[in-house]
This record gives C-alpha cells, structure tokens and sequence, in this order.
C-alpha cells in the first residue's frame, strides 16, 4: 500500500489488498489442508470463477442502465443462470436445499 497508493490512488489499494487476501487464502488452505484433510475441486471452483466473470462482466456493461438495488437481484440471477449449463446447480442440489 505504501508503494501503490502514492503512484496508483484507491486502484493501487485496491489490487494490493486484493493480493494479500490471496495470499492468507492460500496460506490458511494450505496449513489447513495439513490438519484437515478435505478434498478441493479445482474444476467446481474454476467453473464457480467463470460464472463470477460472467456476471461481473454484465454489471459492468448494466451499471449505467439499471439502478443499483435491481441491478443486484439481476445480477445474482445472471450468477446462477450461468451455474446452471456449466453443471453447477443440477436438480438433485436443487433438491437437497429445499428440504
């Protein structure tokens, strides 16, 4: 932060604290995973980044047409349209989270 803000504003912030977040992610996974042992599904999480970068890219383009509060709902709802044909969300979880 002392190097990126003086040089790149609240962007530089931004990215800088957005690295240190990945780092103690990564860090606390791995001193986790010695612990704990659970399985990670790199293909779950990719397609769950993909739907991410799919409903970030339409609130990009929406945020100058849509007001804020619908713009959340929409955007949820582009999120789990998107989980749906990359075989995220099937019937059978469908299923489970209503009980």
């Amino acid at each position: 932060n002392l190097i990126a803000i003086p040089y790149y504003g609240f962007i530089g912030a931004g990215v800088t604290t957005i690295l240190s977040e990945l780092i103690v992610i990564t860090l606390t996974v791995r001193e986790s995973r010695k612990q704990i042992k659970f399985p990670i599904d790199a293909v779950l999480i990719a397609k769950i980044a993909l739907a991410s970068v799919v409903m970030g890219v339409f609130i990009f383009y929406a945020q100058e047409k849509i007001p804020v509060l619908p713009l959340i709902g929409i955007g949820a709802l582009v999120f789990i349209v998107t989980l749906i044909p990359l075989r995220v969300l099937n019937s059978e979880l469908l299923k489970v989270s209503e009980t």
